[in-house]
């Protein structure tokens, strides 16, 4: 739709176009609109006013856009147009717009008017949550509204339209206002749902809450029954008072004849509305209940129930079951009804089938009917039935059936196995057959009476007239008794292409699924060659081929018996085998070996062009070749003497030591050589370069590496655990292909003798090609170059800059690399130092270095913030050139803490993180990433193709991890430089395919937590159940527990299940005199920041107590934090109970105790032989549930330990570990350890990773959170 407005005189009519907005006045905020002004005058000017103010081009969002004349359709008059675009229209652009036509003095034409507004529907930003008070409360409820104009403001109690004075609006800007509802002295009238809502134009807006009065609990029976000699079932309903967190039950019952009403004693939980008491009554004698309810209000009333008698005798009930019907895929059951004083206590019936290897479970509701069919079973099968009467009161069913046996009938046989045909030809009788074997069905679908073998042939050859003749044989039938497997179909006619059908034929006497097979062979082109390269004779099967190719030949060949293989094709720019879709013909010539057994035969065609052209060709054909056998391989017969033999054995195995000998000493230098410049050495690595400096260290060219296929996201996890057989098997064989070399590649900058000391590593260097040029200074030699390669990320949407890590002699020119490239992202990625050894040099100053110059770049450190494995650093650069204004630019330095060099880190999640982090500081304005480790291709590399792959993954569902990594070496030599990391990012993307992202925002924690514990209709399990059954079935390498489980320190383990891992145990300091005094059922765990930030141990035992406390001395432990109950075949009390008690040469001294709301606060001084003494807080919590494997009702008491325990550890200045144990060390401690590290993360990054915290969790001791 178009708006138009003319002028009142039509001969000198200005309009005004709006495009695509039906109404002016109500334009969407934020859209861009463009207005468009026509005027009749021929060569007229146009020019616009806003609100009577001249508008230019790019001014408050304006953009004039002048457009040559045009010409109207439907008149033919030429036309000026003058387009004015608003950009991103808002409050700023509403008013008049005035388009006046003027001539070329300036003098009024004409003009044109039109009234622009905006509008920005309606939303409900903000609503208070829903409210749980006490009567007699004031309560304000807020709502805040965005929109423009918000109009018709108005608060709903159920639907009902509430007085105006009830609520107040507030303006907080043009598109915000905000409405409170005031609800004063709250009564039960006020619990009701409270909806805000609110309008801009046409557009309404709403969204509610709720006012929860909270009151007593009422409740009332609504139906009770004996279902058993000691069972009563009852149901009822409750008004749980707005508040069923707190709601409780008691429950009280009383016989006839007695006055007391005695207490039933086990706990019913406040959202059960029916329930079964059990084991407390007599048989055939009458009782009567009351149930009474209570919250944080009061109690109800006491609801009594009619009185009910118990049954004389338990109502069990066994069906009789018969099989009343069979087909080929279902089976018909049928059982007896129970009689009509058992009728009702049956509401089901539970349904068991059961084969040899499966078992299949139904339920069929009570019925007059009972009958119950299962269907898709397989044919000519045995199947065991059983029923059993179940009852809804109780949920539960009595004893199963007698069983019934039941088999389906028989169907249509499955494929022959193994089926084989063989054509031969019998030089005795000189006759043409054809054999053919098979195997039973492995799914005969019954029992086979016979088989049905069905044999047709079809050749195509070219006669000897030179006609393409069709010919074909059969079809042919033999059928063959069931205990028969093979046939022979004789006189055949031969140079024929057979294909043979078999079936079984089961008692449905109908043909069976068929095997097909064709015979291998037939005719091929075993030699092809123009007559420029003649031959006057040629061996058959000598696998040798004189012309391989020959445009000619190709083009006229008349024999084509089948397809050519796909052409393969080289592309220059990657150097890398490309396979290409199309199929083309005809075939190549293969001169293969012979089969000695076979007999042969074959022709020669010639083809000559024709009529002079070359359009036209001419063939004939030679007589076949008399059939013949090919002839045993020669073998040459050795001339030599048996000493002269020896001799040269032994001259042969003198030479191979000399040889291995001096390989073993350039290997040794070299190894020893290498290993001090840090590079990963391997046998075939090291191979390579003895091979090169034999060869005068000549660059060698990889072999084009194979085109693998793309692995699927499904198909990601078994693509993972078949290359980790066999120790990384797989792995190995695939790393291996990567190309470390390639023709078209140079490194000649590298090379030179001015450069090679800029190279941190002597087989680290520069593709020409690549290589990143720096500016030269004062036309120095090699002043242009510095260890650097641009590699491009996926589909070329980002720049990546792979660079080694700057040594002291090149940081000013790593400097000078970022100024030139305008680089504003450095992704770090090494340790200064790792291994004692240097990495990288510190090209940066700390805040209290102050400024720091490298070269004319001058370096200022503004902030940095540390997360748990890498560190954020805002930098600040200027250059110092004279004649020039100064000029500062803003650097982001990501520094990742925790990756070693050549290794990979244990979990992936880290670095995953880490990538997502830099993704969301990027933009396309930032230019290149500047990436760098040590040598700047390991780690580097690793980084790169993850980045690639990750994105690749999310658009294709699929990922090309061979491929990725040959195209980003293409680009720089070695990137993924070990096996280790090669099999990270194998493994990193299984676990991105597994689980996905599992960071929650803290704006949306419990967003996501609602959605997690939701569980759709359709389905059994919660999301959150899920993502547990991941944790549990995560993959995950097997870890040594042979400490833990040897004979003599199996009495210090509560369980067996529960023991610490070899890698991560704490190690105790040897006893003098005492054998195995090293172990301790306690593991190392690793806080927020990755170092061991805790230990989790079981509680001590009474013969283990002395080793709890010498952890506590020989770690310095700070704090303990007790999550187990004192008393007997629990945890025994393991500190003195006054003063000081000795345990081994450890002294503790008891210095006094406070009680908090939650736990209670120890503190205790211990001493050892060899040291002072040192503080000791001792926290025992007391909010856990007694019954195993319930979790804490309130979760404060839980946070306020953590955050106790945290600020016990900085307040004292100790030792950042702290001990944690529970009964067995596992799912309490666990529990703890996790939340202390959550709530540090959500505090430090404003996000929680709750599955991956579990995980790493998990993969540190047995048996932490296991439910």
């Amino acid at each position: 739709p178009i708006i138009e407005q003319f002028s009142e005189d039509e001969e000198r009519a200005v309009t005004i176009e709006v495009l695509n907005y039906y109404k002016p006045d109500q334009l969407p905020f934020g859209e861009n609109v463009t207005i468009i002004c026509k005027s009749k005058w021929v060569d007229s000017l146009i020019l616009w006013t806003f609100n009577e103010r001249n508008i230019t081009d790019e001014e408050n969002g304006f953009k004039l856009e002048l457009e040559a004349e045009n010409i109207n359709i439907e008149s033919g008059k030429k036309l000026e147009i003058s387009i004015l675009h608003i950009v991103e229209i808002d409050l700023k652009h509403i008013g008049d717009y005035v388009c006046h036509s003027n001539d070329r003095y300036k003098s009024a034409l004409d003009f044109c008017k039109i009234t622009l507004n905006v509008t920005l529907p309606a939303q409900i930003v903000q609503i208070s949550p829903p409210v749980h008070t006490k009567l007699h409360k004031d309560i304000n409820l807020h709502c805040v509204i965005k929109g423009y104009p918000i109009e018709d403001i108005k608060w709903f109690k159920d639907n009902e339209l509430l007085p105006s004075e009830l609520w107040t609006v507030r303006t907080i800007n043009e598109t915000f206002k905000n409405t409170t509802l005031m609800v004063n002295q709250i009564t039960k009238k006020d619990n009701a749902t409270y909806t805000c809502s609110a309008s801009s134009g046409y557009i309404a807006a709403n969204s509610s809450t709720v006012i929860l009065v909270l009151d007593k609990p009422q409740v009332s029976i609504d139906f009770i029954k004996a279902i058993g000699t000691n069972k009563i079932y009852f149901n009822w309903t409750v008004n749980d008072g707005n508040d069923p967190e707190h709601l409780q039950y008691t429950i009280q019952y009383m016989s006839q004849g007695d006055s007391n009403w005695i207490y039933y004693q086990q706990q019913i939980e406040g959202r059960e509305r029916s329930y079964v008491l059990r084991d407390i009554f007599k048989n055939d004698t009458e009782y009567t209940l009351r149930i009474m309810a209570k919250n944080s209000e009061g109690e109800s009333q006491y609801a009594l129930s009619n009185s009910v008698r118990m049954l004389l005798e338990d109502p069990i009930f066994i069906p009789e079951v018969k099989v009343t019907g069979v087909t080929v895929s279902s089976i018909t059951i049928k059982w007896t009804s129970p009689t009509d004083e058992l009728k009702d206590h049956v509401q089901y019936y539970k349904l068991s089938l059961k084969a040899d290897n499966s078992s299949f479970e139904a339920v069929h509701l009570a019925s007059n009917e009972n009958l119950h069919m299962f269907s898709e079973l397989d044919p000519a099968t045995n199947y065991n039935f059983q029923v059993a009467a179940c009852s809804e009161y109780s949920q539960q069913c009595g004893p199963w059936s007698a069983v019934v046996n039941g088999t389906t009938m028989d169907g249509i046989s499955g494929p022959p196995s193994n089926s084989t045909i063989q054509c031969r030809f019998d030089n005795i009788s000189q006759i043409s057959f054809v054999q053919v074997t098979w195997q039973a069905p492995v799914r005969p679908h019954g029992i086979i009476m016979s088989y049905n073998v069905h044999l047709e042939g079809s050749a195509s050859f070219i006669n000897d007239q030179g006609i393409l003749e069709h010919t074909t044989w059969g079809p042919k039938l033999k059928s063959v008794r069931e205990n028969t497997f093979n046939t022979r179909f004789n006189n055949v006619s031969a140079n024929t292409n057979y294909t043979v059908k078999i079936s079984g034929v089961t008692r449905t006497k109908k043909n069976g699924e068929t095997a097909h097979r064709t015979p291998s062979g037939g005719a091929y082109v075993a030699e092809m060659f123009t007559s420029d390269t003649f031959h006057g004779e040629i061996f058959l099967g000598d696998e040798q081929v004189y012309n391989l190719s020959s445009s000619q030949c190709n083009e006229c060949i008349g024999l084509r018996p089948y397809s050519t293989p796909r052409e393969i094709k080289h592309n220059s720019t990657t150097n890398r085998v490309k396979r290409d879709e199309k199929l083309t013909d005809p075939l190549p010539p293969f001169d293969g070996t012979l089969d000695i057994n076979s007999n042969y035969t074959g022709f020669v065609e010639i083809i000559v062009y024709g009529n002079s052209t070359k359009l036209s060709t001419l063939a004939t054909y030679s007589n076949y070749l008399v059939m013949m056998n090919p002839g045993p391989e020669v073998l040459a017969a050795p001339s030599a003497g048996t000493l002269s033999l020896v001799v040269q054995i032994l001259c042969g195995l003198v030479m191979i030591v000399l040889l291995l000998l001096g390989a073993l000493c350039v290997l040794h230098h070299y190894t020893k050589q290498a290993h001090a410049q840090a590079v990963e050495i391997t046998f075939r690595t090291s191979l390579r370069h003895l091979y090169r400096s034999l060869r005068g260290r000549q660059r060698l060219v990889s072999l084009n590496p194979p085109d693998m296929c793309p692995i699927s996201k499904g198909d990601l996890v078994s693509a993972y655990v078949e290359r980790h057989r066999d120790s990384d098997y797989g792995f190995q064989q695939e790393f291996e292909l990567l190309p470390d070399r390639f023709s078209d590649r140079t490194t000649r900058a590298s090379d030179t003798r001015e450069n090679v000391y800029k190279n941190r590593y002597p087989d680290i260097k520069s593709y020409d090609q690549t290589r990143v040029k720096i500016s030269q200074i004062d036309s120095i030699a090699g002043s242009d170059y510095i260890n650097a390669n641009f590699v491009m990320g996926y589909k070329e949407r980002k720049k990546f800059i792979c660079a080694q890590g700057p040594m002291d002699t090149t940081v000013n020119d790593f400097w000078r690399m970022i100024w030139e490239q305008h680089l504003e992202l450095i992704l770090m990625l090494t340790n200064l130092e790792e291994y004692s050894k240097t990495k990288c040099a510190k090209y940066w100053p700390d805040k209290c270095d102050g400024d720091k110059s490298f070269g004319d770049i001058t370096v200022t450190h503004i902030q940095e913030t540390r997360y748990s494995d890498y560190i954020v650093r805002e930098l600040k650069i200027f250059r110092n050139a004279p004649g020039k204004d100064r000029e500062e630019r803003q650097i982001t330095q990501y520094h990742y803490l925790v990756w070693k060099d050549f290794m990979a880190p244990e979990h992936p999640n880290g670095i995953i993180k880490f990538i997502k982090r830099v993704n969301e500081a990027y933009s396309i304005e930032k230019g290149c990433i500047l990436i760098h480790c040590s040598a700047g291709v390991g780690r580097t590399g690793t980084l790169v193709a993850l980045d690639c792959l990750l994105q690749q993954l999310k658009e294709e569902e699929h990922v090309s991890i061979f491929n990725t990594i040959c195209d980003l070496r293409h680009q720089r030599n070695f990137l993924v430089q070990s096996l280790k990391q090669y099999i990270f990012i194998y493994r990193a993307l299984m676990e991105v395919a597994q689980y996905g992202d599992t960071e929650i925002s803290a704006t949306e924690l419990k967003i996501t937590v609602d959605k997690l514990r939701h569980c759709d209709k359709d389905k059994t399990k919660s999301k959150l159940d899920d993502e547990f059954e991941n944790i549990l079935n995560a993959f995950e390498d097997r870890k040594s527990c042979s400490v833990a489980k040897g004979d003599e320190n199996r009495e210090k383990n509560r369980s067996e299940s529960v023991i610490p891992y070899d890698r991560n145990r704490v190690i105790l300091t040897p006893l003098s005199g005492k054998e195995h005094s090293t172990y301790i059922n306690a593991s190392f765990i690793e806080g927020y920041d990755n170092s061991e930030s805790f230990i989790i141990t079981q509680d001590p035992t009474e013969s283990t107590i002395n080793d709890f406390w010498r952890m506590i001395s020989e770690q310095g432990i700070s704090v303990i934090v007790m999550l187990s109950e004192l008393g007997e075949g629990k945890c025994p009390r393991y500190w003195p109970d006054e003063d000081e008690g000795v345990y081994d040469y450890i002294t503790v001294r008891y210095e006094q105790a406070e009680s908090c709301p939650y736990y209670t606060r120890r503190e205790m001084y211990i001493k050892s032989r060899d040291c002072e003494d040192h503080r000791v807080i001792h926290l025992q919590y007391h909010g856990w549930p007694t019954v195993d494997g319930e979790v804490p009702e309130v979760t404060r008491g839980l946070i306020e330990l953590v955050d106790h325990s945290q600020s016990a550890l900085i307040h004292n200045d100790c030792s950042p570990s702290m001990v944690v144990h529970c009964s067995l060390g596992s799912d309490r401690s666990s529990m703890f350890v996790g939340l202390s590290i959550l709530v540090q993360q959500l505090r430090t990054e404003k996000r929680v990773d709750i599955f991956t915290v579990t995980r790493k969790l998990r993969s540190q001791r047995n048996g932490l959170i296991s439910s």
